[in-house]
């Protein structure tokens, strides 16, 4: 208890009565110690920080510090007690500096974070990692608060980082790094310049990708033997580059280990010694591989076939020899470039690679075009069995540049000794046979049939009559009305070709362009319908408002003689070039795009309308739109047969109508049969419509009337 006593006193200044007062001061007593307590505490606290603290008055003085910062600065808190911070500085400059950087912000509420290069009580410079606080940023009396770290040692060892960091990516030595799986997690560019792999491609991978096959599995674990047992190992070694190329490399492997003596991880730094190690086997490789996708090239294939042929003779084997072309190859390569051609190459070779045993050879002839021999074949169901394998794999979407590609294979198939017995007769029918997979559909393939031949026989008789017509004048043309919508007039006429033979019925293009195409025929053919078709249209049939369109094929685009064609029947008949409008289907555009294009761009300078024919059933076709010249889309026929019965068919129509006018591109509907495809194409604004609801193709004398 807290006691106070006061007197009080008489008239006669005497003591009359003294008073005492008590106060119960237990509280405060407990409240001093606990303070007490805690005081110590932070002491304690304080003093066994890993950090330096220091409590600073305003101005910038200290007023406390813990024990880390004395050893840190090498000053007692003596010392520094009333010392500004500019003891701790280097200079007065970077004193003043720190401050009009700093505390203007701290006094803002901010915390203040940096490195700096103190001195020590000493005179030895160190590197510091500063934290500076307002005890009340409220009000800045109460002082600051310093956090200090000695980071010399973590800067130097950055430093050195830093260095070798740079001789990491500077050296023209190749550098590889892997755990201790032996899996990559981390090279330099010069691995990237030696062998042609990023560290993307390599991460999480073994140095197993780049062997080349030159060494033998006894050599790996005579290496591996030599690192577990010394810690290190150094030689020569024969990899193989990205692009498939071989070469030398004169590498150091050295094993990394923890405290424990456990390796973690392994260096290799090697060269590339390839110039100094040229060898006939090298230069043999070169000869007998395919630099791309590394597989046996036209030479070595035809070398194995023989041998193999020679060796299944004697043994009385049955050997298969399978012809692959790539589906669509020549698209890619034209619309996504070279690199994504390449790309797609090499996956296709690993992805025909692993269909086979290790005895077979898969080879590639070039361009798209892949052969694979069997051995020792049982019957035909291992055979149906692998070539199923070969299409299934193709037909996997291949991931180029970040671009999702389908493609596909059509596959020819002979077999030794039944359809050949020689290497050329053995490549030719099973080539044959691929081309007849091909006929069919693509991504299938055909066993060699010695009718095939005989097809090929009926193919040449087809041809010479298709050069017959052109002689006797045997083709002739139809017409097909194109209406427009809003008006329900004819405002345009297709020019549709037929043949009538001497004998037999009238033969429709689908019957007999294919052969035309691939013959060559096609140039001819094309000249004399184009020709036609524009006389006809001028022969004053009095269709003053129609257009003229025009079918062009892909042979046709691929030839300078059509633009010179055109423009002469322009001049010959004095018509005006916009009625001519110049149909070319969007599969043709992704045959060879650029020349493609080049050639439309033609055209448009002449004046003459461009139409992209069955749009929408290929994937060129928004590419087509934003790159060339085009005035009117014909939406594929089936698109339009189904638009009542199959959703999506519905929203892709309603989609390219839409798209196609905010291009400013007119839409003619094809095969058009039905009220309710009409009443479609109407609530949706189609422009023109093109089908028997309106009329079937029409003859000459039919179409051309004076109404």
């Amino acid at each position: 208890i807290d006691w106070s006593h006061a007197a009080l006193l008489s008239e006669q200044n005497e003591v009359e009565y003294v008073i005492g007062t008590g106060i119960d001061i237990t509280q405060r007593k407990q409240a001093e110690e606990a303070l007490a307590r805690t005081l110590a505490e932070q002491k304690v606290i304080l003093d066994n920080s890993v950090v330096g603290i220091a409590f600073l008055a305003e101005g910038r003085r200290f007023l406390r510090v813990n024990r880390k910062l004395e050893e840190i600065c090498g000053y007692t808190e003596e010392e520094l007690k009333g010392q500004t911070t500019e003891i701790l500085y280097c200079s007065r400059e970077d004193y003043q500096k720190v401050g009009n950087e700093t505390y203007p912000e701290i006094g803002k509420g901010a915390t203040y974070e940096g490195e700096h290069l103190l001195r020590r009580k000493e005179g030895t410079p160190f590197w510091s990692r500063l934290l500076v606080k307002a005890v009340s940023p409220n009000d800045l009396t109460q002082g600051y608060i310093w956090n200090l770290e000695d980071v010399t040692e973590q800067r130097c060892a950055e430093e050195n980082q830093r260095l070798a960091a740079t001789v990491f990516e500077t050296t023209t030595e190749g550098i590889l790094v892997t755990n201790a799986q032996n899996q990559i997690i981390m090279v330099n560019p010069a691995f990237t310049t030696i062998t042609g792999y990023t560290l993307e491609e390599v991460n999480g991978k073994t140095p197993d990708m780049l062997k080349s096959g030159y060494h033998d599995a006894p050599f790996y674990q005579e290496m591996w033997q030599g690192l577990v047992q010394t810690g290190k190992w150094q030689g020569e070694i024969w990899n193989r580059r990205k692009q498939g190329e071989i070469f030398v490399e004169w590498i150091s492997i050295v094993a990394i280990r923890d405290s424990s003596q456990q390796i973690v991880q392994y260096v290799a730094v090697f060269s590339d010694i390839t110039k100094r190690k040229q060898t006939e086997e090298l230069i043999w490789r070169q000869a007998h591989y395919d630099a791309l996708t590394n597989l046996p090239n036209r030479t070595l294939f035809a070398d194995r076939l023989d041998q193999a042929v020679q060796c299944a003779k004697r043994q009385q084997d049955r050997l298969a020899v399978i012809f692959i072309d790539l589906d669509r190859f020549k698209s890619v390569n034209d619309t996504l470039g070279h690199k994504a051609g390449d790309l797609l190459l090499q996956e296709a070779a690993q992805r025909l690679t692993c269909c086979v045993r290790e005895s077979d050879t898969v080879a590639r002839l070039g361009g798209d075009e892949f052969t694979v021999i069997l051995l020792q074949i049982e019957d035909l169901l291992q055979v149906k069995a692998i070539a199923e394998r070969l299409l299934n794999n193709l037909s996997l979407p291949f991931q180029l540049d970040n671009q999702e590609v389908s493609i596909g294979g059509s596959l020819g198939i002979a077999f030794f000794p039944e359809d050949g017995q020689d290497v050329e007769t053995l490549l030719k029918n099973a080539d044959i046979a691929m081309y007849k997979a091909k006929e069919g559909g693509r991504n299938a393939y055909q066993f060699f049939t010695p009718q095939m031949n005989a097809q090929i026989t009926e193919q040449m008789l087809l041809e010479n009559a298709l050069r017959r017509a052109l002689t006797n004048n045997e083709f002739l043309l139809h017409y097909q009305p194109i209406i427009e919508l809003s008006s329900q007039k004819t405002i345009g006429i297709e020019a549709l070709l037929r043949w009538q033979p001497p004998i037999g019925n009238q033969q429709f293009p689908e019957q007999f362009m294919s052969l035309a195409e691939n013959s060559g025929l096609i140039i001819p053919i094309g000249e004399w319908y184009l020709t036609a078709a524009v006389q006809q249209f001028q022969k004053g049939y009095r269709l003053t408002d129609c257009y003229l369109a025009i079918n062009v094929s892909a042979r046709q685009l691929q030839t300078s003689h059509l633009i010179d064609l055109i423009v002469e029947l322009l001049k010959e008949t004095g018509l005006s070039p916009p009625v001519l409008v110049f149909e070319i289907s969007e599969d043709i555009l992704l045959e060879n795009f650029p020349q493609a294009a080049a050639t439309l761009c033609k055209l448009d300078e002449l004046g003459v309308q461009i139409a992209i024919d069955n749009f929408g059933s290929g994937w060129a076709s928004l590419q087509s739109l934003r790159q060339l010249p085009i005035d009117i889309v014909k939406i594929d026929p089936f698109f339009i047969h189904h638009i009542k019965t199959d959703d999506y068919d519905m929203m892709l129509t309603e989609a390219i109508i839409k798209l196609s006018h905010k291009l400013n591109i007119k839409v003619v509907a094809e095969g058009v049969e039905t009220q309710e495809q009409l009443a479609f194409l109407e609530e949706h604004d189609c422009d023109l419509v093109q089908g028997s609801y309106f009329s079937n193709p029409l003859k000459p004398e039919d179409l051309f009337i004076d109404n």
